[in-house]
């Protein structure tokens, strides 16, 4: 970069252009060359604006020199107390100001004798000054602040530059330097204002608990809105402006803070210092105090399902109507009790009696048209005077027809004295009482779920690239539309350093911390305490996230598909058997195959040799990136073993290793592996953004707007402009964006494009081209359904969608089945 004169200052966004910041006083920011600088600095509108900044400069000084003096003389005469000096800012007439309107130009930039003139040049309050002056003389200055602060349009005529972000940036902090020159000048020669920073306390009011009264709550609420932060300074005057306007029980400044600093450290959010174990320090906000907010909220907690449901009408809509909730999650981690009320709780596997004197064993809590119900098996007395349960089949009953529970049974002394052997060898009678009874400690008991995901994002607000690792949740037991909400969506770390898994694994200890010290709460719905447990119920990240969480080897490997094994290597997929194979699924990836996997390469680590490990990850694509840390440990362990103590054999070093490796088990394994009712094969819904959007759509968008002529592409463009969107999920559609950079759209185009094209397309492509269109475009649609009326259907309909595409894209072009996870990966996902 050239030597520039001090007084240029280079733009942020082109590096080789600068604007002079004393001609822009009188003009407004103009760029020019930096080649251009010296002799800027040499024409005569240069000169003519620096000797008028010079003048006004000198003019200052000669100012500020005889207040001081006039200060000191007051202090003599009159002892007062020392006063705050304004400062004084110029703004100098310049005669090429001809960027401004002239209106605007001569009330602003008269000349300098006209501007002396109206320069109130009063250092403070003079002693018996009314307190009238006092408000008149702060409301000129709010004036002048608040004028700057929403200067707009202002801003435009003086030449702010409102694309440069830093620019923009800095104006933020003069504007809040000098809002706050104003605050502080206020307090000093205003007593009331002073009350705003060290104001008396006010009687608290019970109604507003925690808060002292209303009137808090109310600016605590509006100092902590997401997107519109508020500085202290304006809030100082806020604060103020309640004052004056006479408003009760309003705080000062630092009794606001001091409140909400309480809040934080009782109500808030702890934040856990974490150390992986391959030494990544990182921070993890407490997932448990996350959950109990929504539990201990009124309005949240109205929302929280804690049953799987039978749905009325059979239409599927949320989590708690589908297939694992109800039907094939692990019962002991579900939902274990039913609070019938009067400290009255009712376990599941625990026998229990009807009002009609029957025995049943609830098994399963679910609820019906609004009723809390349960699958039960029925208990009865044969001959022998032997209680037997009938585990081949449940009985569906209200939970409201339950008139003792197993305690009052014991009580009663009403347990069966004898089970049948059949009963016994089952196992039934020694889950009686239930585990969790103790836990709860005569509280109810409920579990919550929660759905964590990550995702590598930049951490810049600029183009350039900052990778963090994020992770965060969302509360399962609430229903889909609030969980389409930014407020339900809780970030729980973020890390340069340390991977998802890596995050994982301490979120974990504080999940498995909640199944033997259950969160006590106060549950709004009932006044009386409960506690919940948390379990993990899915991860819905990114395609290359959940490859991660479910120990595959990617996208890339010979087996694409992180939900089953489908693949091979590329010479066997080129075969006719093996082409064939791929539009099949695969034998399922489970979490105990992956596991089995996984600990095969442990062992073979702790041979101290690493090839045969590549190959096994290679032909089964299991890896994991977790463990494979801890497989270069051992490896390495194993050669320094070697070298440290020559004389011992191969099967002692490994016998040792592997004795480490038994005592770490829970370490050196991920994470999602080892969580209880969480299979990270299944539990990981493919992302329809990068399979679909970004992934089919996209391609077969690719093979048509390439082959398109100049004429084709605008009528394609006009037909999408004029689509009619009533009815679309999709915001206004940008036709002459999308044509122009087709090459560069994203996922919100792909997604106006996919909903519109069959309509627009017919007769702009070829009968195979527009084959595919309607074959990806039925898919998606099907995928976008947040209401299933039929789940057998719509599976099928699902099924023969995604055949159609595939079919398809082996006619268009068979190697995208071949090369591209995407489309490899639907015929198994869908």
């Amino acid at each position: 970069m050239p030597n520039i004169p001090d007084c240029f200052q280079v733009s942020e966004q082109d590096k080789t252009k600068a604007y002079c910041t004393i001609c822009a006083r009188g003009t407004g920011r103009k760029y020019i060359s930096l080649k251009s600088a010296k002799d800027h600095i040499k024409s005569s509108v240069h000169v003519k604006a620096e000797q008028l900044f010079n003048a006004a400069k000198a003019e200052e000084a000669v100012i500020r020199e005889k207040q001081t003096a006039e200060l000191k003389e007051r202090e003599r005469l009159t002892n007062a107390p020392p006063i705050m000096l304004r400062p004084i800012h110029l703004i100098p007439k310049s005669d090429f100001s001809k960027s401004f309107p002239e209106d605007l130009a001569s009330n602003m930039l008269g000349s300098n004798d006209e501007f002396w003139d109206s320069v109130n040049h009063d250092l403070g309050p003079s002693v018996g000054q009314t307190q009238e002056n006092h408000h008149r003389e702060l409301e000129v200055d709010l004036d002048k602040a608040l004028g700057v602060w929403n200067s707009i349009g202002f801003a435009d005529v003086l030449g702010d530059c409102k694309e440069d972000d830093q620019e923009a940036l800095l104006r933020q902090q003069e504007e809040e330097e000098l809002l706050a020159d104003v605050m502080a000048g206020a307090a000093m020669c205003d007593h009331q204002f002073h009350q705003v920073l060290y104001g008396a306390t006010h009687p608290t009011s019970s109604h507003w608990d925690p808060y002292d009264s209303k009137t808090m709550c109310i600016l605590d609420v509006l100092d902590n809105l997401q997107r519109h932060r508020i500085s202290d300074s304006l809030m100082k005057l806020i604060i103020w402006a309640l004052k004056e306007c006479g408003v009760q029980d309003t705080p000062s400044f630092y009794a606001l803070r001091k409140k909400q600093a309480e809040l934080c450290n009782s109500q808030g959010v702890p934040n856990i210092e974490c150390k992986s174990v391959q030494g990544n320090i990182f921070y993890i906000n407490d997932i448990r105090a996350i959950i109990a907010h929504d539990w201990t909220n009124p309005q949240t907690r109205r929302h929280i399902h804690i049953y799987p449901e039978i749905p009325e009408t059979g239409t599927v809509t949320e989590v708690w109507h589908a297939e694992k909730w109800r039907r094939t999650m692990n019962l002991d981690i579900l939902s274990p009790m039913f609070d019938g009320g009067n400290s009255k709780h009712f376990y599941v596997f625990e026998l229990s009696r009807l009002r009609n004197g029957e025995l049943v064993i609830p098994i399963h809590w679910l609820t019906y048209k609004g009723k809390v119900v349960a699958d039960a098996f029925s208990v009865s007395i044969n001959e022998h005077c032997e209680a037997h349960i009938n585990d081949t089949e449940t009985k569906l009953i209200l939970a409201d027809e339950l008139e003792a529970n197993y305690l009052d049974l014991e009580y009663e002394k009403s347990l069966p004295s004898a089970w049948t052997a059949l009963s016994v060898v089952a196992g039934h009678i020694e889950r009686m009482p239930n585990k969790y009874q103790k836990l709860a400690d005569g509280d109810p008991i409920y579990t919550s779920f929660i759905s964590y995901f990550g995702d590598d994002v930049s951490g810049n607000r600029s183009k350039s690239w900052n990778k963090h690792n994020n992770s965060y949740i969302t509360h399962q037991n609430l229903p889909r539309k609030l969980l389409q909400q930014e407020f339900h969506v809780h970030l729980i770390s973020t890390s340069q350093v340390a991977t998802i898994v890596e995050q994982y694994q301490n979120v974990k200890h504080l999940i498995d911390s909640t199944h033997t010290n259950p969160i006590c709460i106060q549950d709004p719905a009932t006044g009386n305490p409960s506690r919940f447990m948390i379990r993990l119920y899915s991860d819905p990240s990114d395609n290359p996230a959940q490859s991660d969480v479910a120990s595959h080897i990617g996208a890339k490997g010979n087996y694409p598909c992180q939900k089953c094994e489908m693949g091979g290597t590329e010479d066997h997929r080129s075969t006719n058997e093996g082409f064939h194979s791929i539009f099949k699924p695969g034998t399922p990836r489970t979490s105990e195959r992956i596991k089995n996997e996984l600990n095969a390469q442990v062992k073979l680590a702790c041979c101290g040799i690493s090839k045969p490990i590549q190959e096994r990850q290679t032909a089964t694509g299991t890896k994991d990136a977790y463990t494979q840390y801890w497989i270069d440990q051992l490896i390495n362990r194993f050669r320094d073993e070697k070298l440290t103590n020559p004389n011992s054999t191969t099967n002692e070093i490994q016998n040792k290793l592997l004795s480490w490796v038994a005592e770490n088990d829970k370490t050196i394994y991920n994470g999602f592996l080892t969580t209880e009712g969480f299979d990270p094969a299944q539990d990981t819904p493919i992302e329809i953004l990068h399979t679909v959007l970004l992934g089919l759509v996209k391609y077969i968008w690719h093979y048509t707007q390439t082959k398109w002529t100049e004429k084709q592409k605008i009528i394609y463009g006009q037909c999408l402009q004029a689509t009619d969107t009533d009815g679309l999920s999709i915001q206004s559609i940008r036709a002459e964006y999308i044509v122009h950079f087709a090459n560069s759209l994203i996922g919100r185009q792909f997604k106006a494009i996919v909903q519109t094209a069959v309509f627009h397309i017919y007769d702009l492509v070829d009968t195979d081209h527009f084959r595919t269109w309607k074959a990806v475009a039925t898919l998606s649609a099907l995928l976008w359904h947040v209401e299933i009326d039929n789940m057998d259907q719509y599976c099928h309909d699902v099924e023969t969608a995604t055949a159609n595409v595939l079919d398809m894209f082996a006619v268009l072009d068979p190697t995208k089945i071949l090369r591209e996870d995407q489309v490899a990966s639907a015929c198994t996902s869908y």
